[in-house]
């Protein structure tokens, strides 16, 4: 049998192994070698795996920390097995190859697959991918009766996977297309491959099942490439579950439909997973923070999926930034980063509506370089309540953005600091009402205003029709001209209340402004708890600070405070503002700018009829009258 993975065939292994040999790839074997070699002397230490937690009859939400600190707190060990196994390909190192078989037995053997979770398909899936790679990998090497236990714990994990995966179908199917159960399919067809069971393969390829691929491949695919999870970190989670599902077709099932090539509804393929974010890219190749991120690295560099993307279609666009990645995955780069450096551009983002999501972007490279992005999402999966969030970038720096304190526990999704912090909305650069919530919403913000044909780029959001919190209407309203960005947030309620607007300031800002002496006290509630208030500028028409290169302008239409605060436990460290004012209409203008002289005023907030109307000019090298106007009925 020709040696290869679940999802490297043995012409890739064959090829790593040629270009090893050559002084383009030099370093990439060096690095695999040295990782490997320093694993090997090491040893890879079989985790204790104590389940005397488990009990059957309790809850599966009360035991998220439970089960992930039993089995995915190792993940970096099945991840090692599997890369052990592959090097020991690549370097043609028996002792490797040995060491990755003989580690992920014993784990598999160790551990109990008869505990269920809602997410004990997934993890344990991962754990036999890990075994499935580890035993393929050293086929050669093992006696028979050693296949045979192997075997016997692949058909375990593949029970479990199943038993999980027909408990979402039945159990949870409002999320009929969540990336779990794309990854249960990956697994069930690799373990159907190596078990030579059909039952585990045939309805991943069966259009008639609800379990068929291309069914997930379309369903979760919005806006022509996005996930529909609600969080840019979960879109790449889901593209690599497709990515993994057809990498093992490729490699253990040749003779199945290509699923690199399979099209669905409108064209969508695996390749739309792909292309769709890059429209969102900021200037530095970060993905704006939206959702469930667990203070992740956000850069397009950090998906190596797009390395696979290169050798799959050819794209130059996805060349570039494979060979860009060579550092981070070199074991990746040998067996399929680009041979010859290119100099493709990476596409131009453009202002565009993301209306599935209720996404908005507005770019403009006239005077100096803006982006603005604006955001509405339906509470999805994944969500946040951080609708009507403003992300904004000026010339090379980010003016606004958002805080996610990272996870201490093995478990991020349900870790306390996401309640507690990081799903707040004064967690995001937008709008807080008194100590409230956002309430979740099944539909996105309405999309308002959008505008890009004139000297001035216009896009706005309103909800007027309490979405996001009960006998509330409010709206953003963001312009960009010139050298200036300028934001216009406008709420109003039946009765007074305190609205605060937060800028999360990732260049920080010159605390000289602010005097203790007027610090505001800070709740020891939930989330104002992670807030260190540092200062504050008493009220007043007009505030003016600055952050990295950029100018801020703040008016309220009438005096208000301005509160500076840090976030001590965000890495590696946040600054920001608030401002708040308390009343039954509110407004805030704020135009950023890196021209001192660009200014805002004549800032008038009125009931005209059924509305509520703002009006202000900005001056600049062309003055410039703006307006933004709620219905209140």
């Amino acid at each position: 049998m020709p040696q290869q993975t679940s999802q490297y065939t043995a012409a890739d292994i064959q090829r790593a192994i040629e270009r090893a040999q050559t002084p383009r790839w030099a370093k990439c074997r060096q690095q695999i070698d040295d990782e490997a070699a320093a694993l090997f002397e090491q040893g890879i230490d079989v985790p204790e795996f104590d389940s005397s937690w488990y009990d059957p009859a309790q809850p599966y939400s009360e035991t998220y920390q439970q089960f992930h600190g039993y089995v995915s707190q190792h993940r970096d060990v099945y991840f090692s097995i599997r890369q052990q196994a592959l090097i020991g390909l690549v370097l043609r190192n028996d002792g490797y190859r040995r060491q990755a078989f003989d580690v992920a037995l014993s784990i598999a053997e160790a551990l109990n697959f008869d505990i269920m979770h809602y997410d004990s398909g997934m993890e344990f899936g991962i754990v036999g991918n890990a075994l499935i790679d580890a035993t393929l990998g050293a086929d050669d090497l093992l006696t028979v009766d050693e296949k045979a236990r192997a075997h016997r714990q692949l058909r375990e994990v593949a029970d479990a996977v199943t038993r999980c995966n027909d408990y979402w179908r039945e159990h949870l199917s409002r999320m009929a297309f969540n990336n779990h159960l794309i990854c249960h399919q990956g697994s069930r067809i690799a373990l159907g491959a190596i078990l030579g069971d059909n039952s585990l393969i045939d309805p991943a390829f069966d259009p008639a099942d609800d379990r068929y691929l291309l069914n997930y491949l379309n369903g979760a695919c919005y806006d022509d490439g996005l996930c529909y999870e609600s969080s840019i970190l979960y879109h790449y989670t889901t593209a690599l579950f497709l990515i993994q599902a057809a990498m093992t077709q490729r490699a253990l099932l040749p003779d199945r439909p290509d699923l690199f090539r399979l099209a669905g509804a409108d064209g969508r393929n695996i390749e739309s997973y792909l292309r769709g974010p890059l429209a969102l890219l900021f200037r530095n190749l970060e993905l704006p923070r939206i959702g469930d991120s667990y203070a992740g690295d956000m850069s397009v560099l950090k998906q190596t999926h797009y390395t696979i993307a290169h050798a799959i279609y050819g794209n130059p666009i996805y060349t570039r930034i494979a060979q860009e990645q060579e550092h981070i995955s070199p074991l990746l780069a040998l067996m399929f980063g680009p041979e010859k450096p290119t100099t493709t551009e990476l596409p131009t983002v453009v202002s565009r509506i993301f209306p599935e999501h209720g996404y908005t972007l507005l770019r403009d490279d006239n005077t100096i370089h803006k982006q603005a992005f604006l955001t509405g999402d339906r509470s999805g999966i994944h969500h946040q309540r951080d609708s009507l969030q403003l992300q904004v970038q000026l010339g090379d720096e980010r003016v606004l953005g958002c805080t996610d304190i990272r996870a201490k526990s093995a478990h991020g999704f349900s870790d306390s600091i996401q309640d507690d912090f990081n799903r707040w909305p004064q967690a995001h650069s937008q709008l807080a009402i008194d100590d409230l919530d956002q309430k979740t919403h099944a539909s996105p913000i309405s999309i308002r205003e959008w505008s890009t044909g004139g000297r001035i780029q216009r896009m706005a959001m309103v909800d007027e029709h309490e979405q996001l919190q009960d006998g509330i209407h409010q709206g953003r309203f963001v312009s960009m001209s010139d050298d200036w960005i300028c934001d216009c947030v406008i709420a109003s309620a039946a009765t007074e209340r305190t609205w605060r607007l937060f800028y999360h300031l990732p260049q920080g800002t010159d605390s000289s402004a602010f005097q203790s002496d007027f610090a505001l006290q800070s709740s020891d509630q939930t989330p104002w708890r992670f807030f260190k208030c540092e200062g504050s500028a008493p009220a007043q028409l007009f505030h003016r600070i600055k952050s990295g290169k950029a100018y801020l302008t703040i008016s309220g239409g009438r005096e208000f405070a301005l509160q500076h605060f840090t976030v001590p436990e965000y890495t590696p460290g946040r600054e920001g503002i608030w401002a708040e004012q308390r009343s039954q209409h509110a407004v805030f203008i704020t135009l950023m700018s890196p021209n001192d002289a660009n200014r805002v005023s004549d800032v008038s907030l009125q009931v005209l009829g059924n509305e509520l109307v703002a009006r202000w000019l900005i001056q600049s090298e062309e003055h410039s009258w703006m307006q933004a106007r709620i219905n209140l009925v």
